[in-house]
C-alpha cells in the first residue's frame, strides 16, 4: 500500500537522489553522451532546491512502508505567452521496483488536484519526444501536444 504527502525537510537527501536518478533517465542519448552524470545530476538538483525554496511550488512524496518511493514536483509560474499562472509538472521519479503500478500517475493527480484547488486552470508538462513513457503518461491524462520546441546543432 502507497501513501502520499507533502515533502518535509527530512526527506531532501532523498530527493535529491531521486532528482539526480530521474534527470539521468529522462536524458536523450545524445544528452548522455554530452553530458557527465555529475553535470546532469547537478543541474536537477538546483532545479529541486530552486522551487522548494522559492516558495512558488512544492513536492509530493509516495512512500511504501515508511520510506519515499518517488516524487513529483511541480510550481506554478507566468504562461510565457499570456502571462496567466500556470502549474508546472517539472519533474519526478519512481524507485524501479514500484514501477508499473500507478504511482506516478497518482503523483500527478494530486499535483493537479493541489493546483486546482489554489485556483491554475491549466497544467503543463514539458518532456522530451524521446521519453515516451512520460510522453504516453501525459496524452492517458489529457494533456494535448503544444507547441515543439527544436534543437539544431551549430
Amino acid at each position: 500500500m502507497y501513501s502520499y504527502r507533502i515533502w518535509q525537510p527530512d526527506d531532501l537527501p532523498w530527493l535529491f537522489h531521486a532528482a539526480a536518478a530521474g534527470a539521468w533517465e529522462s536524458a536523450s542519448d545524445e544528452e548522455r553522451a554530452a553530458a557527465a552524470p555529475q553535470l546532469i545530476a547537478s543541474g536537477a538538483q538546483q532545479l529541486l532546491q530552486s522551487v522548494l525554496s522559492a516558495g512558488t511550488g512544492t513536492a509530493i512524496i509516495a512512500t511504501a512502508q515508511g520510506g519515499p518511493v518517488g516524487f513529483v514536483l511541480f510550481a506554478v509560474g507566468p504562461d510565457s505567452t499570456t502571462d496567466e499562472p500556470n502549474g508546472y509538472l517539472m519533474s519526478g521519479w519512481v524507485d524501479p521496483q514500484h514501477r508499473r503500478r500507478g504511482i506516478f500517475r497518482q503523483l500527478h493527480a494530486l499535483a493537479e488536484r493541489i493546483l486546482a484547488q489554489i485556483g491554475i486552470r491549466k497544467a503543463k508538462i514539458c518532456t522530451g519526444l524521446h521519453n515516451q513513457a512520460v510522453v504516453n503518461l501525459a496524452r492517458q491524462a489529457g494533456y494535448a501536444p503544444e507547441g515543439l520546441i527544436g534543437i539544431k546543432e551549430l
